[in-house]
């Protein structure tokens, strides 16, 4: 028996129609494949394109924290004096929603802050604020974001960090 490519004369248990071509049973959405890539569902002779976002990006870097401490709101409202890290943001080709930051030598086995972008806003004069949670206290901190820069508090002087932003 000849059977033409692509005949649709039914489906066996296994997927394949009886001709021996894959049955296409996709369910993907537009929105569900990244952007610009192209795919097929349930229509072999429609072809579609992504719409979604990119895979998540993350950047990494290494900075020295401060010498010197400066004082940065804590979330009950008073200020809080203590060493930082300076992390420009403008540098990055994204926003990120975290950052982690660790000692560099690891001789600390634990982050020493998380930055996170959520509850991010403005309080007048040109500085705005992101909360923070710093390892070195248990503390939750405004942290300072000025010009692209933000200050995330850690616990040690003139130590190697490195950290990590996550989009």
């Amino acid at each position: 028996m000849i059977r033409t490519f692509g005949s649709v004369l039914g489906i066996d248990s296994k997927g394949f129609d009886t001709g021996g071509v894959p049955a296409l049973t996709g369910n993907a959405a537009v929105g569900d494949v990244v952007n610009g890539k192209t795919f097929y569902t349930t229509d072999a002779k429609t072809k579609l394109t992504g719409t979604g976002a990119n895979a998540k990006r993350t950047a990494t870097g290494t900075v020295t924290s401060s010498s010197g401490t400066m004082l940065i709101p804590m979330e009950t409202g008073s200020n809080g004096s203590t060493y930082y890290v300076a992390i420009d943001l403008s540098a990055l080709s994204f926003v990120p929603n975290y950052i982690v930051v660790r000692t560099t030598d690891q001789s600390k086995k634990y982050f020493q802050a998380i930055w996170s972008n959520n509850n991010h806003y403005y309080a007048g004069g040109g500085i705005e604020y992101a909360n923070s949670w710093s390892n070195n206290v248990s503390t939750a901190w405004r942290v300072p974001y000025t010009n692209g820069i933000i200050y995330i508090p850690i616990a040690d002087a003139s130590t190697g960090m490195s950290w990590t932003a996550y989009e």
